[in-house]
């Protein structure tokens, strides 16, 4: 992937604050949208954890939604007892232990996108879906909303670029769900070390329908 990248003290220093790893296998992951075909763009939205949005790019194909997320240098955990669940993104919501799956009133939610498209709640748990090279993963935080109002990233996906798919897999959206018509786009936050946890957040698993969120 190319984009503007941190130079390695920067790096380091900025993906700490967010509670992001810098782990060997995102060595070649670089801040923002990807300007080209080649990787996946990964959007993580704070939501009412607060923090603002995240965008980051893989440098190559990756072959999950969980693999998406660590190949951005994005880091993420699931749960104890269904270890494809997804519980925290940047160490948040912190004050979830992790154990188990959480009730569908404060979790995140995984979107997808082709690029310069629109986002859609994803068919899939994202240890089963190989999100195609040169499409955006979206990753908002969901609170206290009902199944079918969780909200899309506050971005829109990344526009579109040669070489890229136009459209998504045709069992990639989940269709019980409606299609954000709109988004309101918010620049992306500075990282920030400050409390984001309202009290009693916990996450939910993935959709219903998924076969597995698998990691």
């Amino acid at each position: 992937g190319g984009g503007v990248r941190f130079t390695p003290v920067a790096a380091i220093v900025a993906l700490v604050a967010l509670g992001v790893s810098a782990s060997p296998d995102s060595v070649g992951a670089s801040e923002g949208a990807c300007p080209t075909a080649v990787g996946v763009t990964v959007v993580v939205d704070f939501q009412e954890l607060g923090g603002g949005v995240y965008v980051r790019c893989t440098d190559g194909p990756v072959d999950s939604g969980l693999a998406a997320l660590a190949a951005a240098g994005i880091d993420y955990q699931t749960t104890v007892r269904f270890p494809g669940f997804l519980c925290r993104i940047g160490g948040e919501p912190a004050n979830d232990p992790c154990q188990t799956a959480s009730p569908a009133t404060a979790y995140w939610g995984y979107w997808v996108a082709a690029r310069g498209g629109g986002w859609c709640y994803s068919a899939w748990g994202a240890g089963n879906r190989t999100p195609p090279e040169g499409t955006g993963e979206g990753w908002p935080f969901s609170l206290n909303r009902a199944s079918t109002s969780s909200p899309a990233p506050r971005v829109e996906p990344p526009p579109r670029v040669s070489g890229a798919p136009s459209t998504l897999p045709g069992d990639d959206c989940d269709t019980s769900r409606p299609t954000p018509t709109t988004s309101t786009t918010v620049p992306p936050a500075a990282p920030t070390t400050t409390a984001r946890t309202p009290p009693g957040v916990s996450v939910a698993p993935p959709p219903t329908n998924a076969p597995s969120a698998g990691a």
